[in-house]
Parts: structure tokens; C-alpha cells; sequence
């Protein structure tokens, strides 16, 4: 039995030699015989009504495999939510809520030909007011999603995560130290500047279904491969046994990628649905939206 400690010792950096050296190996590197590409159209707007989608013309070029809206996939219900229970639409075919969420997704034999059939589906929308501000949005004037009651998804007193009766125990003690004479309160507003987690290697997915045994194999840059794994197989209705998530260099992350998204899913399902592998790479407009 071993009884070497890491704890207050110098531990040799094992990752260093292969990235230095360019002998790294990240989703991009890995080919697939017969893969396809996938792109999606994205919201211009914040908030709108999704009117029409017309996918005729991107249909007719040459190139392109499958083209799919939410109709397509609403069998596979929304995103599991992981803060608040809110729809997650896998692609948003009635109202969309920020700039960026797809709404369509193009499958083709290359990612060129894929981005010019983005280009060719004409979307209608009818703008809805959005709210860009903090302030305005907890004033619940607009809810972001009809099904709640409020903007404020979580609201807390004390520790992160502490139990109701705990919460409640801590404000009781701040109500009644704001009635002595004897306590000083500081309040201070503070404002942070929005963050873009921008790594050096974007987002890729590649989904390869193998039909002889049913199952899916992913390679993606996400931090949280054993959540997309679990997601995976429970949107495809598929046991985990059956869906192996493989994560090569991430490239850098910084928060972003410690998420399970929809285009993941989306990428595992086309896999499945069209027989043939398909990679998906995030572009530097999807990675800022």
C-alpha cells in the first residue's frame, strides 16, 4: 500500500510534454470516416416569437444531408434544467430568449456547405421588448419565461445552498441587529463587468452512432463529460451503458464548458438519426452569445 502524499509536496506536472511539444490531441484531430458537419441558425434577437421557418431553399443545395427544426425533436422534451425548472428547448421553435439560441440545425457534407444553408433559411420573427438590465429584469415587469412567477430564479440569506429554516434563521438575526442602537450596517452596491469565457480551443462536438450495437460514442471539449454522458442517454432514451463520453484536451474553459448544452445533444441525435458520425465547431459569434 502506498502511502506517498501529494499534500506539501512538489507533484510534477504529467500534461506539460505533449502540449508543448504540439503532440496534444484535441476533438479537431480526431477524423471519422464519413463525417458530416453541422452548423445552426441562431436568434438575432433577445426575445421574440418565432413566426415561420422556411428551409426550402437550403433544402435544394447541393451538399446538404438533413435539415432540422423543433418539430423534430420536441419528442425528446427540453434541456434538463440546472438551476430552476425553466424550458430548455432543444431547438426553440415558439419563443426565443437571447440572442443565439438555435432554432434549426443544418447537417451537410462539409461545414462550409453547411453555413451557406444556414444562410439560406429565412426565419420570421416578431420582436418582442427584451430586457437587457438586471435592475429592470427583477422588477419582473417582463418574465423572461411565462411559466414562472418571477425573474428571480434563487434568492438566499447566509450560505449558498443552506436549508430554508437556516435562511430564515439568518435573516431573523439581521432584522433584529438592524434594531440596536449598537450595530453599524454597511451596505454597498457592486456592479461586475460581463464575463466572455473566450478559451483558446472553442467548442467541438463529434458524435459517432454505431448501429450494430446501438450505441454512441462523443468527443467533446466539455469539462463535465460523465453530465453529458447522463444527459445524452436520457434525452436518445438510451442506458448509460450504451453512451460513452470522451473528453481529449479541453483546450481551456474557464466556466464555460462546465455545462451540458443543447447542441450536444443535438449533435448525438443527428449521429444516431442520420447513421453517420458528425462534428459541430463553435464559432467565436456562438462562443460570445
Amino acid at each position: 500500500m502506498s502511502t506517498t502524499s501529494a499534500l506539501g509536496g512538489v507533484v510534477r506536472r504529467r500534461e506539460d510534454p505533449a502540449l508543448i511539444q504540439g503532440k496534444a490531441r484535441y476533438v479537431d484531430d480526431i477524423k471519422l470516416r464519413g463525417e458530416t458537419s453541422a452548423a445552426f441558425v441562431r436568434s438575432p434577437f433577445a426575445h421574440a416569437k418565432v413566426l415561420s421557418i422556411d428551409t426550402s431553399e437550403a433544402e435544394a443545395m447541393d451538399g446538404v444531408i438533413a435539415i432540422f427544426t423543433a418539430s423534430d425533436v420536441e419528442h425528446m422534451g427540453p434541456l434538463a434544467a440546472q438551476v430552476a425548472i425553466v424550458p430548455r428547448p432543444l431547438l426553440n421553435g415558439d419563443v426565443v430568449r437571447h440572442v443565439g439560441e438555435a432554432v434549426a440545425m443544418v447537417v451537410a457534407t462539409d461545414r462550409y456547405v453547411a453555413q451557406d444553408a444556414v444562410d439560406a433559411i429565412f426565419v420570421e420573427y416578431e420582436p418582442l421588448e427584451a430586457i437587457v438590465d438586471l435592475k429592470d429584469a427583477a422588477t419582473d415587469r417582463i418574465l423572461v419565461h411565462d411559466s414562472t412567477e418571477s425573474n428571480t430564479l434563487i434568492s438566499w440569506v447566509g450560505p449558498f445552498g443552506a436549508e430554508p429554516e437556516a435562511q430564515a434563521e439568518v435573516k431573523a438575526g439581521i432584522d433584529a441587529a438592524k434594531e440596536r442602537d449598537d450595530v453599524v450596517v454597511v451596505s454597498q452596491e457592486m456592479v461586475n463587468q460581463r464575463l466572455i469565457p473566450t478559451a483558446i480551443e472553442p467548442r467541438r462536438v463529434l458524435a459517432d452512432w454505431e448501429a450494430g450495437y446501438q450505441t454512441l460514442t462523443m468527443h467533446t471539449t466539455s469539462q463535465m463529460p460523465h453530465a453529458v454522458a447522463g444527459a445524452l442517454a436520457m434525452a436518445l432514451g438510451l442506458p448509460s451503458t450504451s453512451v460513452r463520453v470522451i473528453a481529449p484536451e479541453v483546450g481551456g474553459g474557464f466556466g464555460a464548458k462546465l455545462n451540458v448544452y443543447s447542441d450536444e445533444i443535438l449533435v448525438g441525435w443527428a449521429a444516431r438519426q442520420l447513421e453517420r458520425p458528425v462534428r459541430w465547431t463553435e464559432t467565436r459569434r456562438e462562443a460570445a452569445t
